[in-house]
């Protein structure tokens, strides 16, 4: 895949990695819930699954859950460092290097908020994206990404759904 993320979060990893294997060199494994103070939110990861976030002294933006080869799962956040001011601005921006894609909009929530959310079609993988603006601190973007394969789609969207229901914000430090 050719696309260059906004947030390169998490150094390159292994893109298929079981529960029971150990973590890349440069990140921590997650079990369980995870939660992020900084950006204030927390996930409950799917039974049976890890995830990975970054090791200290890396920054920590969220946690990434690898579901087969080339199929990946990202909860993250960071601020609006480029004062976007929108989910939606976010996601274009997200997707400004890519073309000839068809885009689907729509809209989703996370923790009962509003968030936008789109879908696409890029070099041969479904990609959803969902974004939610919190305006606090200058603004915080909460980011769930999910790539997969066609083949893998409908299971791999009731998993991402699923975290997604699990999403819950909480306060920012001071």
């Amino acid at each position: 895949m050719t696309r260059q993320l906004l947030l390169p979060i998490l150094p390159a990893l292994v893109l298929s990695m079981p529960a029971s294997a150990q973590a890349p060199v440069g990140t921590v494994p997650v079990h369980g819930v995870y939660t992020n103070s900084e950006y204030g939110f927390r996930v409950r990861l799917p039974n049976g699954m890890s995830g990975v976030m970054s090791a200290p002294p890396a920054p920590n933006h969220g946690v990434r859950i690898d579901l087969g080869p080339a199929r990946v799962i990202e909860i993250t956040a960071e601020f609006d460092a480029a004062l976007l001011g929108s989910a939606r601005a976010f996601i274009d921006a997200e997707l400004s290097g890519e073309h000839g894609i068809k885009t689907h909009y729509s809209h989703s929530s996370l923790d009962k908020q509003p968030a936008d959310e789109a879908s696409a079609m890029v070099d041969g993988q479904d990609e959803t994206l969902v974004v939610q603006r919190r305006d606090v601190a200058g603004g915080v973007f909460y980011r769930a990404y999910l790539i997969t394969d066609r083949a893998h789609l409908a299971q791999d969207e009731r998993i991402f759904h699923g975290l997604l229901s699990t999403f819950h914000e909480q306060p920012l430090p001071p």
